[in-house]
């Protein structure tokens, strides 16, 4: 990704639809730094990582409601279907199917972060079990 975007810019991408926090297919290219068609590309090639509620496509009631269009209508290049949205989890899973730096750099940070709370939730169970153990 050439140009690092802030908190606010990203913040400004996410919608909630159908009662979930989505961010769209076009800008998940963008943070990643992969076409738009990449990115569509490495989500079918990898259907099961993708499973109902990691990503879900817009109808086109739902692409009016956005109003202006803005989110997608610049982004209509390299678009192989509908506009999809993408959960938190979905826009996780990316990171481990997409190829380019900043995915690769982000899915080494989640499993970081993973495994630091794995080791510290697995010592504080185990802690709260001696504890009521006597031991």
């Amino acid at each position: 990704m050439k140009n690092k975007l802030s908190t606010i810019e990203i913040e400004k991408m996410i919608y909630r639809i159908r009662g979930h926090k989505v961010l769209f297919d076009a800008d998940l290219a963008r943070l990643y730094g992969v076409t738009l068609k990449a990115l569509t590309l490495a989500v079918k090639r990898n259907p099961k990582r993708f499973p109902k509620g990691f990503l879900f496509k817009l109808t086109a009631k739902e692409l009016a409601g956005l109003g202006s269009g803005k989110r997608t209508a610049g982004s209509r290049s390299g678009r192989l279907g509908p506009v999809m949205a993408f959960t938190c989890a979905g826009a996780v899973m990316l990171s481990n199917v997409l190829n380019s730096k900043c995915a690769v750099m982000l899915s080494i940070a989640i499993i970081r972060i993973g495994t630091f709370i794995f080791e510290d939730t697995d010592n504080r169970k185990f802690d709260n079990i001696n504890k009521l153990s006597g031991s």
